[in-house]
C-alpha cells in the first residue's frame, strides 16, 4: 500500500514549488541592490571614460551615427574632421605616418621659418621627397593663406568657442601656454584615433633642425 496518495503527491509538489518561487523571489530581492549598484558604477566608469578620452565637441555624434549606420548631421566640426582625414590620407606615408609642424602667421611670413623649414627638405641629402608627407597645421587663417602658397598639404587647426588663441606668442608655462599643449595633445589624439601616425617637430627656432635630424632617421 502507498504511503501517499496521487493527490497527496501534488499538493506537495505545488507546496515544494511555491516555496522554492518564495524562495527565488527573496534571494533576488537581497540581490537586487548590489546588482543595481555594480551597473551604476560600471556606467559611471565607462561615461567618465568616454569624457577623458574623447573630444566632446564632436564624438558623441559620430558615435552615435557610427552606431545607427546613418551620417552625422553635416555641422562644422564633423566638416572639420572629415576635412584632417583627408589631408592625412594625402599625406601619409605608405605606413601611415606624417611629419607634422605647425605655424602661425608670425612664423608663416615670406622669408620666416616656414621657408627655411621647407628649404631645408630641398637641400637636404635623400630628403627632398619627405616633402610629400608634411603637414603643416596653421593655428590661424593667415597661416593657412600663405601654407598653401607654399606647400601641398596644409590644415587649419580651428579653435572652439572661448578656446585659447594659438596665434599669438605664449610663455613658456603660463596657464595659455599649458592650455595650448593640451590642445595640442587632444589635436594629436585625433590622429592617431583616425588610424595615422605622425612625427612632430617643435614651433620655435630649432624647428628646421629638429626636422633635419628626423628626416634623415627616416632616410
Amino acid at each position: 500500500m502507498a504511503l501517499f496518495s496521487d493527490d497527496d503527491a501534488s499538493q506537495y509538489q505545488i507546496r515544494s514549488s511555491k516555496n522554492m518561487t518564495y524562495k527565488v523571489r527573496g534571494d533576488m530581492k537581497k540581490l537586487l541592490p548590489v546588482t543595481t549598484f555594480f551597473l551604476g558604477a560600471a556606467l559611471t566608469a565607462a561615461l567618465v571614460f568616454l569624457n577623458a578620452t574623447l573630444d566632446g565637441n564632436w564624438r558623441p555624434s559620430a558615435l552615435a551615427s557610427w552606431g545607427t549606420g546613418t551620417q552625422p548631421a553635416s555641422n562644422p566640426k564633423t566638416k572639420a574632421l572629415t576635412e584632417l582625414a583627408e589631408v592625412l590620407k594625402n599625406a601619409s606615408m605608405e605606413d601611415g605616418t606624417v611629419i607634422m609642424t605647425s605655424i602661425n602667421k608670425a612664423y608663416a611670413a615670406p622669408g620666416s621659418l616656414l621657408d627655411l623649414f621647407l628649404e631645408s627638405f630641398r637641400v637636404g641629402e635623400g630628403t627632398a621627397h619627405l616633402l610629400d608627407h608634411v603637414l603643416i597645421v596653421a593655428v590661424d587663417p593667415g597661416a593657412l593663406r600663405r601654407c598653401r602658397s607654399v606647400h601641398r598639404h596644409c590644415y587649419l587647426l580651428r579653435r572652439s568657442p572661448g578656446a585659447v588663441d594659438y596665434s599669438g606668442e605664449k610663455h613658456f608655462m603660463t596657464k595659455d601656454y599649458l592650455d595650448m599643449m593640451w590642445g595640442r595633445n587632444r589635436f594629436q589624439q585625433t590622429i592617431l584615433e583616425l588610424g595615422f601616425n605622425f612625427l612632430f617637430t617643435v614651433r620655435a627656432r630649432t624647428t628646421a633642425g629638429a626636422c633635419l635630424r628626423t628626416a634623415g632617421a627616416i632616410h
